[in-house]
């Protein structure tokens, strides 16, 4: 399981960039983001190795952060990947509330795919026993 971070952020020019400024400053690397809009508000889901720091240091830039967990699964950067998964997903009755894929591949070659879902560890299992790779 990975832990993601979602941040409530204006929607206006220039708000993503003062929480990457901010987490830059403090050492800490986005490694996967989504990044969803509203009319007034968006929400900015990451991925960070030092999630706890990133959450106080946030938190006292005033930005209110929500952490939960999510599922990554190491997908072959190659065609037909992705829909292996997701068929599989589908023949199993899963359904995935949003998904999204790392910044970069791991150092194994392989590209990383964020999921959520109504039971993470139910489809982390899942995962498992069909033999995908989690992250």
């Amino acid at each position: 399981m990975l832990r993601q971070l979602s941040i409530f952020i204006e929607n206006k020019a220039g708000s993503f960039s003062k929480i990457t400024s901010i987490l830059a400053r403090h050492g800490i690397n986005i490694q996967a983001f989504c990044l969803s809009d509203a009319s007034d508000f968006g929400i900015l889901r990451i991925v960070v190795k030092r999630s706890d720091l990133a959450i106080d240091i946030l938190r006292n830039h005033n930005y209110p952060v929500q952490e939960s967990e999510v599922v990554g699964v190491k997908l072959e950067n190659e065609s037909g990947a992705l829909n292996k998964v997701l068929t599989m997903l589908a023949y199993h009755d899963v359904r995935i509330n949003y998904i999204y894929s790392f910044a970069a591949s791991t150092d194994d070659g392989t590209s990383v795919v964020v999921f959520n879902s109504d039971n993470n560890r139910q489809l982390s299992e899942l995962f498992s026993t069909q033999g995908f790779n989690l992250y």
